[in-house]
């Protein structure tokens, strides 16, 4: 939902709102962090404490959102605009699968790198302890 004064960035902020949460209903990394702190000073009846309390937390969605559809949208009286998106679910399995294709390929490419790299380090052993014979 979003009301603003013009309709169609009331449009525009609810349809991203929207997929932001169908995303984050796909795949969300959460990063949290508490910070806690307690310190006395003082004793008996003179002590004194201190207590302070942080908590932080952040929501990361990193999804493609290729195929979610606007698929209905209702203005309320008080002129806020609601979305409603549609993400099926066919096409997020295959998102899924493509992403883990790019992922197994370039781990492929780095292992393959390797072993390259371990290929030429032989070789070059070799022709030094060759050399050194001589």
């Amino acid at each position: 939902d979003a009301n603003r004064a013009q309709m169609a960035l009331s449009k525009k902020v609810a349809t991203a709102r929207a997929i932001d949460e169908v995303a984050n209903a796909i795949e969300v990394k959460v990063s949290t962090m508490l910070k806690d702190f307690m310190q006395s000073s003082g004793i008996g009846e003179d002590a004194s404490a201190l207590e302070f309390n942080e908590s932080v937390s952040k929501h990361v969605a990193q999804v493609s959102m290729k195929g979610c559809v606007v698929s209905k949208t209702h203005v309320a009286k008080d002129g806020t605009m609601y979305v409603l998106v549609e993400y099926s679910a066919g096409t997020a399995r295959d998102e899924a699968i493509n992403k883990a294709k790019e992922e197994i390929k370039k781990r492929e490419a780095l292992y393959n790198e390797f072993k390259a790299r371990q290929g030429f380090e032989a070789l070059e052993k070799e022709l030094n302890s060759m050399n050194a014979a001589q």
